[in-house]
């Protein structure tokens, strides 16, 4: 499992146009293909830098992650099948 935790974002809600500012904490389980924890940061920066509501932002991160490295993950996949998995990684974020 890859895990990156607390990615700094700021971004401002579509509808009221105030900010909203967070971390972020990813994580998936590679299938064929690993990349480094920076592109992970970089797909959380690219869609906070656009409006977003906080749902369809974190939404849109795991689907890019899903789609491109054909993890399985957004509590997709195994985070949403497998308990263990699921509970390791919220332990690793607490």
């Amino acid at each position: 499992m890859i895990v990156l935790r607390g990615i700094p974002f700021e971004s401002h809600c579509e509808y009221h146009v105030a900010p909203i500012v967070g971390r972020a904490w990813v994580a998936y389980v590679p299938n064929a293909r690993v990349v480094g924890i920076s592109k992970l940061a970089r797909v959380v920066e690219a869609f906070a830098k656009r409006l977003q509501i906080q749902e369809r932002l974190t939404a849109q991160i795991a689907q890019v992650i899903q789609d491109r490295l054909g993890a399985a993950e957004r509590m997709l996949g195994c985070f949403r099948d497998n308990c263990v998995t699921r509970q390791e990684f919220l332990a690793l974020v607490e």
